[in-house]
């Protein structure tokens, strides 16, 4: 039987239960991520130690994979390819090269959080570990070389709370590598507003994903931005809200139209984007 809420006082009490709901799957799927990521960080560093000091053969991993099945009946994740990804997952991330190149605030995060000291020198690395989920490490562990790239794919996975998949196209798209290149140039007085402006901002954004010719019009363009807004937003940023395209405003006695308007979240504001054109480069821009 169909129930409808008539009162709206009522709606706004289910919208608290719900809040409730959401918020304790969110801590029981950081819980859950975060012990996965420690055991899978264990389990590595133990094979890995074995390994080394030559007390395990090639086979032992074989080995230790049948005798989890039979101990463990219908255990996931513990086949001899997987096992082998947790050594390579503390191996990598266990140096003093990937520890160094952690940032400061994330390191005095790690301290003033106190939940992972009973790992010693390796809080601060698994304080940063744990704010992804294993799939993600896997994409960053294959798609990426020095430690500052993995670094910075796991706080953009985590910042922007990207599924496997879109890191995937980010890591390919080389967003670490354009980020290094990039020169966004703004006014002090957007610097003072919006101190996080330089980081939000990019230089260049990719937009192969729709597939445009090379000789292609503003118009074109603008309306495959508006068709595939979702991938869009993922190049942009989670935090934009797309408001409208062609949008009208007054300004004085003149009207004017905003290509693509956007609110942004974070900064709590809205971003009007101008698309441009230049035929004799064959380039095109989002102002």
């Amino acid at each position: 039987m169909e129930v409808s809420i008539p009162n709206i006082q009522y709606q706004a009490q289910f919208d608290e239960i719900k809040l409730i709901i959401d918020t304790r799957k969110k801590r029981a799927y950081k819980a859950l991520n975060n012990e996965i990521i420690l055991s899978n960080w264990e389990i590595g560093r133990y094979v890995s130690d074995k390994i080394r000091s030559a007390k395990w053969g090639s086979k032992v991993i074989d080995m230790l994979v049948v005798y989890l099945k039979e101990k463990i009946p219908g255990i996931k994740g513990y086949e001899k390819r997987s096992i082998e990804r947790m050594v390579r997952f503390y191996n990598e991330y266990s140096t003093v090269e990937f520890a160094s190149a952690i940032p400061t605030q994330i390191k005095e995060q790690a301290i003033a959080s106190d939940v992972l000291t009973q790992f010693g020198d390796d809080a601060a690395v698994l304080f940063l570990l744990v704010q992804v989920g294993w799939s993600a490490h896997l994409e960053i562990m294959s798609g990426c070389t020095s430690p500052e790239e993995r670094i910075f794919y796991i706080l953009l996975s985590n910042r922007e709370n990207l599924t496997y998949q879109e890191l995937r196209r980010q890591i390919d798209a080389c967003v670490y590598e354009r980020s290094l290149l990039g020169n966004t140039h703004q006014s002090l007085a957007l610097e003072k507003a919006y101190p996080d402006a330089g980081r939000i901002f990019k230089d260049t954004y990719m937009v192969d994903f729709l597939g445009l010719p090379e000789n292609h019009s503003e118009r074109s363009l603008q309306a495959g931005l508006v068709k595939q807004m979702k991938n869009f937003i993922l190049e942009l940023g989670k935090d934009f809200l797309f408001v409208d395209e062609e949008y009208r405003v007054q300004v004085g006695m003149k009207d004017f139209r905003i290509d693509l308007l956007f609110f942004h979240r974070g900064l709590r504001c809205l971003v009007a984007m101008e698309i441009l054109c230049c035929a004799q480069h064959n380039n095109s821009y989002v102002a």
